[in-house]
């Protein structure tokens, strides 16, 4: 089991990156698209720095993410979070890239100054990338967290469900073998010894299945029958003419 979850967790991490490099490469070719001016090298540099920092930080977004469990939050909670931490990133981002971009080129001031006259009217479009992001990032480690879940518990039910049967062989195995030890010993006494040499080997064939191949779950239909028959012939037995079968 520890195996089986350490290669889920792999490859949950490599569809993660996968999915992390196609977004962000899908919003810069989409931002490169719109742009109305003719393209060019510095405004491919220009494009790509941008998203390089927005790239670094839905990383930084996607360890916050991680310290929550979503399913004991309300949904009122998760929108909260998804939304609070989009904006703030989001101005982070904006922030960061004319600071960085304004100590490049030795006029952070004025950089500055661009940034806070363009704030209102590019807010949005600095935050809805991260919406998405974000959006579709909880989505899956809600249904992530649901599907872990359900798999423990269906796996908790299956073995209490076995635990529970198996506490039932170990109650009625040995109240079958005192009563058939029984019916051997009075056939014993009464020198049936054929019949209690038979009854020998049907119960030692049944116990044979009951405690060896019984918890395989491919035994051949035959096999289970050829057992049962054992049981209901030790059984007559020890009823003779009362069993009616």
């Amino acid at each position: 089991m520890g195996l089986f979850w350490a290669s889920e967790g792999r490859k949950r991490k490599k569809l993660f990156w996968f999915l992390q490099f196609a977004f962000w490469i899908l919003n810069f070719i989409l931002d490169i698209l719109v742009i109305p001016n003719k393209i060019d090298t510095n405004l491919l540099l220009y494009e790509f720095f941008n998203f390089t920092i927005a790239f670094l930080l839905s990383i930084l977004l996607w360890y916050f993410f991680k310290k929550f469990q979503i399913h004991n939050l309300s949904p009122l909670s998760i929108i909260v979070i998804l939304v609070g931490s989009s904006i703030a990133i989001g101005i982070i981002w904006k922030v960061s890239f004319y600071v960085l971009l304004g100590l490049f080129d030795g006029e952070l001031v004025s950089h500055i100054k661009f940034y806070i006259k363009i704030f209102w009217p590019n807010f949005f479009s600095a935050v809805y990338p991260f919406i998405v992001w974000s959006s579709f990032y909880l989505g899956f480690k809600i249904y992530e967290e649901y599907s872990i879940q359900k798999e423990s518990a269906e796996r908790s039910a299956s073995l209490a469900q076995s635990a529970q049967l198996e506490m039932l062989r170990y109650q009625l195995n040995p109240h079958f073998l005192f009563n058939t030890l029984s019916s051997l010993r009075a056939l014993i006494r009464r020198k049936d010894n054929d019949i209690a040499e038979e009854m020998v080997t049907k119960i030692s064939e049944f116990l044979k299945y009951s405690l060896l191949e019984g918890e395989d779950s491919k035994v051949p239909l035959s096999r289970e029958i050829k057992t049962i028959n054992h049981y209901f012939d030790i059984e007559k037995v020890r009823f003779g003419n009362q069993l009616i079968i």
